[in-house]
């Protein structure tokens, strides 16, 4: 295990996480919770997000209660819920925030504005505590296993898994990666192409902690983006929004290589694509399993792409699908 680095202030990030906040809890209530979560998530932690994440604890709220409408200091019981209720508000909170509570922590918290609180006070918990790792090439990253990181350096760095088929990376490269996880393809993109603006997306919010620590000290020009917690058709527009923003803001008006994790977020993914923003994308690679191959090497020869298919990627059934547009080859 690597020892720390001092940390310089992060970049930019796009949905930031959160700041620590004052419990109102028993303290063998919260000792549970920080038992039952191991500890995984990392990265300084920003006030900006103590709004979204109670916005988001009263839509569970109302979504679990069958309400239309819940404060932020509305009491759980007043509102008419019982042991039941609070069971299925533990499974939602446990889904949307990938942290498990018990029930005896809503009994105690009784609001959404404290349950937040107690969320956010469990994630800043786990900083202390998370992995840190050294990478063969120097690199200090936060992650939840020091094999598992070593592994991935394996195949993005060392196999350079995501730069063949054609695949190339311009000097000013725009680089968008979805299901980016711990960054680690991030951090590979910004060190092989150091003028490349980089979007990396990740939907589960302790990798998205662990991507923001990773990608700090590696490029000024990278932005981590967690899209409400999950990236879905429905909410890829906004995603790729931003992104786009994020590149233009750059100087860049299209996309050099997208890395997409379909295994993360599902063959349907590619679905939310619309055709003006195919045309803005020039390479991609998509991991993918082994059931989704013939759908994602259709929709990617639809809109223009040439592909090829390797079968080498760890994983079991595991398959990338590498694809250039045929114009962009020729010009780089």
């Amino acid at each position: 295990v690597g020892t720390s680095r001092p940390r310089v202030q992060p970049a930019r990030h796009l949905w930031c996480s959160c700041s620590p906040v004052r419990v109102e809890s028993s303290s063998s209530s919260l000792t549970s919770s920080l038992l039952a979560n191991p500890p995984s998530v990392v990265a300084e932690m920003n006030a900006s997000d103590e709004t979204d994440t109670l916005q988001r604890m009263q839509a569970l709220w109302r979504t679990v209660l069958n309400l239309q409408s819940v404060g932020p200091d509305d009491n759980i019981f007043d509102l008419g819920a019982d042991s039941v209720a609070v069971v299925r508000l533990v499974a939602a909170v446990a889904k949307e925030f990938e942290v498990s509570l018990a029930p005896r922590d809503i009994y105690a918290s009784v609001t959404p504005r404290r349950v937040s609180s107690m969320l956010r006070v469990i994630v800043r918990a786990r900083l202390r505590y998370s992995y840190m790792t050294r990478l063969p090439n120097g690199l200090a990253i936060r992650c939840p296993s020091a094999a598992g990181a070593r592994a991935q350096f394996d195949t993005v760095f060392r196999q350079r898994h995501y730069m063949r088929h054609g695949i190339v990376l311009p000097a000013r490269a725009g680089v968008l990666d979805l299901g980016a996880g711990i960054g680690m393809f991030s951090m590979f993109a910004a060190l092989e192409a150091p003028l490349a603006s980089i979007v990396s997306v990740e939907a589960s919010i302790p990798q998205f902690e662990m991507l923001k620590f990773n990608l700090v000290d590696v490029s000024d020009n990278a932005v981590a983006l967690n899209a409400d917690g999950r990236v879905s058709v429905c909410s890829l527009s906004d995603t790729l929004q931003a992104a786009y923003e994020h590149l233009r803001g750059n100087g860049l008006a299209a996309v050099d290589l997208l890395r997409v994790d379909l295994n993360w977020a599902g063959a349907a993914l590619l679905l939310g694509f619309k055709s003006n923003q195919w045309e803005r994308i020039h390479q991609v690679v998509a991991d993918v399993s082994d059931k989704d191959i013939l759908g994602v090497c259709h929709t990617l020869e639809s809109q223009g792409f040439r592909i090829r298919v390797d079968r080498s990627a760890p994983g079991a059934g595991a398959v990338s699908v590498y694809g250039v547009r045929v114009s962009y080859a020729e010009h780089t």
